[in-house]
């Protein structure tokens, strides 16, 4: 993941992790194929105590039509806001 040295906020980037398109450079639209473990119950799955993990060879994609792995992401530093 290449890094900028600029800080940003939350909102502003679209995301927690600071994570942005290397296309569009927006990060409100970003997808991850990630690995997550679920507990099977009678009426479904529950997620609620899973963790939610990917990798930087995970498959992405942006809503602008970009495709790749997470390692291609853009990343900013990122503070609440």
């Amino acid at each position: 993941m290449a890094d900028t040295e600029e800080v940003r906020t939350t909102e502003d980037v679209g995301n927690q992790h600071g994570y942005l398109c290397p296309t569009c450079k927006k990060g409100d639209s970003l997808y991850i194929t990630a690995l997550v473990t679920a507990a099977l119950l009678p009426d479904g799955c529950d997620t609620t105590d899973s963790d939610t993990e990917w990798n930087e060879d995970s498959p992405a994609w942006c809503g602008c039509g970009w495709t790749g792995t997470t390692g291609e992401f853009e990343t900013v530093e990122v503070e609440e806001g």
